[in-house]
Order: C-alpha cells, then structure tokens, then sequence
C-alpha cells in the first residue's frame, strides 16, 4: 500500500550521532499507520441540572496495534477526557481520566477512573472500549449568567503518561496519534435551573 506520508529523505552521511538518533526517530515517525484507529467524538448531549451542566460524550476510540501492544507488555494507557464552557470571563472545565492495565495472570483488562472512582474487570479489551464509548462528565456551573456558550470537549490517550523511554517515539509516530481534537457545539444556559434528568432520546 502506498504511504499517505510525506517522503522522508534519507540520513546523510558523516551525521553526528545526536542528529542521527533523531532523525532516525523522525524516519519512524514517517512509517504508514498500521491499520484504521483513533479517537472519535461522534456526539455530545448536555443539559443542566441545577448549578450544574451534566455532559455524556458519546465515542468511539479505536486502539493502534502499537498501543496494543505496548499494553499487552504490561504498560498502562491513560485516556483523558475534558469538556470546556467557554464564558464571558474565561471558561469553566470538567474532566475525567481513565487507566486501561491488562493483568496477564488473569488474562483480563482492568479499567479504572478517578471522579467517580472505581476499578472494573472485564474479559477483552473490546468491552473497555466499548464501555468507554459514553463518558459523563459534571460540569459546576458557579456565576454563569443565563446565555448561549460554546461547549468545548476532547478525548486523548495521554501519552506524557507512558514510560519514560516511550514518550519521545510516541510523540513522533503516527502510530501513537490519539485524539479526537476539539468538538464545539452550543449549549443553553437558562436564567432558571431547576434540576432535571438526562433528556430522552429522540
């Protein structure tokens, strides 16, 4: 299959072994992606409960093989997610994060998450990302006067979180590329906020 990638030239000879050592990660970093992965935003449903705007983020997130690979070698992956409402006087944020950790004794996935905390099970990687598919986020809305703001939400492996000796590679590859950018639609803040359920679906 042809490279979507542009062209890499090749090292030049007498090159210092410091640029060396990078252009070679450089060169990595031009290898096609292996196969179709990657963070999805598909929808984002919102709606205010009391002094809140609660948040569901609908995705789908999609694993590279590297990624895979480095979990099945006993490195965990954190994914993070952040929803931003941008106001008059700055914004205000929610977020979320996640670790997905394989346990080889086992032969099982664990999958934890700090607010709210828990830590579950689960027998293949597809039930954690499918389980990760509907992130919900709580969102407290102190002095946020009645309006129309613009919700910003983004969904990415942290990559700062892997080890060490795998952070530069991973920000280089193409292979390590996951993140679904920022998704922007417009959300209503009435002047009352009586608290209220999750909307139904249409």
């Amino acid at each position: 299959m042809a490279s979507t990638m542009p062209a890499c030239a090749s090292l030049p000879k007498g090159l210092p072994k410091v640029f060396a050592a990078l252009s070679l990660l450089l060169l990595a970093a031009c290898a096609d992606r292996n196969g179709e992965f990657g963070f999805e935003v598909r929808d984002v449903k919102s709606w205010v409960s009391g002094q809140h705007l609660q948040i569901a983020l609908l995705q789908k997130i999609s694993l590279s093989p590297d990624a895979r690979s480095a979990l099945q070698n006993g490195v965990p992956l954190h994914i993070e997610v952040l929803a931003e409402l941008a106001t008059g006087d700055g914004k205000v944020s929610a977020s979320r994060g996640f670790e997905i950790r394989y346990m080889p004794l086992s032969d099982h996935y664990q999958l934890s998450s700090d607010q709210p905390a828990f830590v579950r099970t689960y027998p293949r990687l597809r039930h954690v990302l499918a389980e990760l598919s509907e992130v919900e986020l709580d969102m407290p809305l102190p002095d946020v006067p009645p309006g129309d703001y613009q919700l910003l939400t983004r969904s990415w492996l942290e990559k700062r979180s892997l080890p060490p000796p795998m952070r530069l590679p991973a920000w280089f590859s193409p292979n390590w590329q996951h993140d679904s950018g920022w998704q922007s639609r417009t959300v209503q803040i009435a002047e009352s906020r009586p608290s209220a359920g999750r909307p139904s679906a249409p």
